[in-house]
């Protein structure tokens, strides 16, 4: 659904999942400026695409941070994939301690400062109310600055 948002919006989307069944959703959508991508970034799965999977504007992660082995530096390689002024763009489940489901507002911003991205900001932006449970999400955005890369 966010692929769909913005492709109306910009000349080019690359989504890239682990998920076959996700690219293959996506396939079937037929968006014309989207390319899918079925690789795995973190795990360097995606050496054949280096030329396409680098030099972004944008880097939405939606979702997939807090559930990731190794946040702080997906986060720092996620950054290193951005032109000078690309933004990169998180939204994860809100959780209550470093410990638990989900990433703080302190985990959220120690990763994007570690990765050495400027104009950091991190807050609730919204919570989904489900059976009685609030379960708030973060949003987190930081900017490849040319000084600080």
């Amino acid at each position: 659904m966010l692929t769909e948002l913005i492709a109306p919006h910009v000349k080019e989307v690359i989504a890239v999942d682990t998920s076959d069944r996700m690219i293959a959703v996506l396939k079937d959508k037929n968006l014309p400026n989207v390319t899918p991508v079925h690789a795995d970034i973190l795990g360097g799965a995606a050496a054949g695409d280096k030329d396409r999977l680098a030099g972004f504007d944008l880097i939405c992660a939606s979702s997939v941070c807090g559930f990731l082995p190794d946040y702080a530096a997906a986060v720092k390689l996620l950054s290193g994939l951005l032109e000078r002024g690309g933004q990169f763009v998180q939204w994860d489940w809100q959780g209550q301690d470093s410990g638990g489901f989900g990433l703080t507002e302190q985990q959220m911003r120690a990763a994007l400062e570690a990765a050495g991205l400027g104009s950091i900001r991190v807050k609730q932006v919204f919570a989904l109310d489900t059976g009685g449970q609030s379960m708030p999400v973060l949003m987190g955005l930081g900017t490849r600055n040319a000084d600080r890369l």
